[in-house]
């Protein structure tokens, strides 16, 4: 691709606007942790002294996702199901890859101004970068807890990505990426590896013993005794979100733009309505695989008179036809079908009702819909929803 054909490509895609401030933009930080400034500043200058002068910045970085994402291979291979039944060692591992990953992230920019190679798009690279170890690391953190499959593993997995998304949107509007004296590159990344440091050592059954057990009876009344560290796990991280990130970040944006005079209420509401959204998104899957196999001659809920019998599905011969999202509750935008009494049901729920799969805690009368002269398919996209000939729908009365 010629010079010319380069620039006309990035004219489509950036402004003038933009590719000035792309020329223009300087990195600027502020780090209050004691542990960075009095300790780890020092470690990190000198592993910085151990790179070759012709290692990339970027590659520096891409060196430190690689341990983490060959953790995560572990972590399919040896602990899908993050229940802590696995090997010792693969928690000592993910506790030097987390670690192998901070240093890594925490010299990249040293190396690049050793080089003289230091560049805004380094910068969104190495940040790029971060945000995708955000949940990465968080899975092997959930591994290391044992949390299996669960509302808090869930939680510990993707909560990381809020403080992500504040420090972004701090130094977008202040043009100062701000950490605290308590943050999550340094403090939060430290307690991580720690975490999985003693799942190696000790197993992750530690993090379900009793709290009195470490720190005694004198701290707990006795109705807290049985109380565990998975237990407070989840009030611990929204203490610390809340507590060291989220009100300082909208502190600095609210100063910056009166600063700047700017409106403040539009960005702040943006937000609110962003993260409200996002926090009513997910969709929980159902217990016990998110479906029950049940034949239409039900004795509690019979099937409608007339109403063509469908066979009863092996559990074990379906779950390889079974497809995720076919579990999942639809979104309520979702479209609906009429129950016959004024009662929306979601229309997804018709694939599963003529496949004789209901999803747990809808009776077999509550939605009786039939196609004429359908047949069970083989696979369930092979079935056209609300198309083709004798393809309308009924309730069978």
């Amino acid at each position: 691709m010629s010079s010319s054909s380069k620039k006309a490509a990035a004219a489509e895609s950036l402004s003038e606007d933009a590719l000035v401030h792309l020329k223009s933009y300087k990195y600027s930080s502020v780090d209050e942790s004691y542990i960075s400034n009095y300790i780890l500043k020092h470690y990190w200058n000198a592993c910085v002294e151990f790179l070759p002068m012709w290692l990339a910045p970027n590659m520096v970085t891409l060196l430190g996702f690689f341990c983490i994402i060959s953790n995560v291979i572990f972590l399919v291979i040896w602990q899908p199901e993050m229940n802590g039944q696995e090997p010792s060692w693969i928690y000592y591992s993910f506790a030097f890859g987390l670690w192998a990953y901070s240093t890594m992230d925490n010299i990249d920019g040293k190396q690049a101004r050793r080089t003289g190679t230091s560049s805004p798009l380094g910068e969104l690279f190495d940040h790029g970068i971060d945000s995708l170890n955000c949940t990465l690391a968080s899975l092997l953190e959930t591994a290391a807890m044992g949390l299996g499959n669960s509302k808090a593993a869930m939680f510990t997995a993707l909560v990381p990505c809020v403080p992500m998304f504040f420090s972004t949107w701090e130094t977008y509007h202040t043009h100062t990426l701000y950490l605290g004296v308590i943050n999550g590159p340094t403090e939060g990344l430290i307690i991580a590896c720690m975490i999985m440091a003693l799942a190696g050592h000790f197993g992750p059954a530690i993090w379900t013993q009793p709290l009195t057990d470490f720190f005694g009876t004198a701290f707990f009344p006795s109705s807290l005794s049985a109380l565990t560290f998975r237990d407070v796990w989840v009030g611990i991280i929204i203490l610390t979100l809340f507590g060291t990130q989220i009100p300082f970040c909208v502190l600095n944006v609210v100063r910056a733009r009166r600063r700047d005079n700017l409106p403040v209420a539009p960005r702040m509401a943006s937000v609110a309505a962003l993260h409200a959204d996002g926090g009513e998104s997910p969709r929980a899957v159902l217990p016990d695989d998110g479906v029950c196999v049940r034949s239409d001659d039900d004795e509690n809920h019979p099937r409608p008179p007339n109403a063509p019998a469908l066979p009863l599905l092996d559990r074990d011969a379906l779950a390889p036809r079974r497809r995720r999202h076919d579990l999942q509750p639809a979104h309520p935008r979702a479209p609906t079908a009429d129950r016959g009494d004024g009662t929306a049901v979601p229309a997804r729920l018709l694939r599963l009702r003529r496949r004789g799969i209901l999803p747990l805690g809808i009776p077999g009368d509550q939605l009786h819909l039939r196609v004429p002269g359908d047949q069970l398919p083989d696979h369930p996209g092979d079935e056209a929803e609300g198309s083709g000939e004798g393809a309308e729908t009924r309730r069978d009365e």
